[in-house]
């Protein structure tokens, strides 16, 4: 099937990344997780299961899960998938959407063989995230790939990670 998603070139090259790890970085408005709930979805209906987190369980349910939900409506999938509200959780065939929030990340130990891990507003994230849920990528049957997207916040410990051209991240910017 084909989805339109109507990107944005910043979206696009989000979308598009072929790095393991990508953020987009940019202001409020840009649509950070629209591209985020595009690339949450389109992943899910590929078979691969994906690991989305935010900040709180309120922001996690009222943005970019809510933006999850838009996206099945707008692919006609809604009624097709399985949806869970406590925990948040969506399954179709044979793969899973799991969730996580930045407040309680030592919580998210469930959840196996995830083959993208989609963060919304990193730069609220603790450092330690990574090594925290990354196990959960572990045998996924697919090549692991993180994908964010942040709104740019002065004294974040990402910021001075993403400032090192060498960081290992392919940081996309946009206005």
């Amino acid at each position: 099937m084909n989805y339109d998603l109507h990107l944005l070139p910043h979206q696009y090259d989000l979308y598009d990344s072929s790095s393991p790890k990508s953020c987009m970085v940019c202001g409020r408005g840009a649509g950070k997780t629209f591209a985020l709930s595009a690339i949450t979805m389109l992943d899910f209906i590929a078979g691969k299961n994906v690991l989305v987190g935010a900040q709180s369980i309120d922001s996690l349910h009222d943005n970019l899960w809510n933006e999850i939900q838009l996206r099945a409506d707008e692919f006609g999938l809604r009624d097709r998938i399985e949806w869970h509200e406590r925990p948040m959780r969506a399954y179709f065939n044979g793969a899973t959407i799991y969730t996580g929030t930045y407040e309680a990340i030592d919580a998210k130990r469930s959840g196996t063989r995830v083959a993208t891990m989609v963060l919304d507003e990193l730069f609220l994230a603790p450092v330690n995230i990574l090594s925290v849920w990354g196990p959960v990528m572990r045998d996924c049957g697919f090549s692991p790939r993180i994908v964010a997207g942040t709104t740019p916040r002065k004294g974040s410990m990402w910021n001075t990670l993403f400032s090192d051209p060498n960081c290992g991240w392919e940081i996309i910017r946009a206005s």
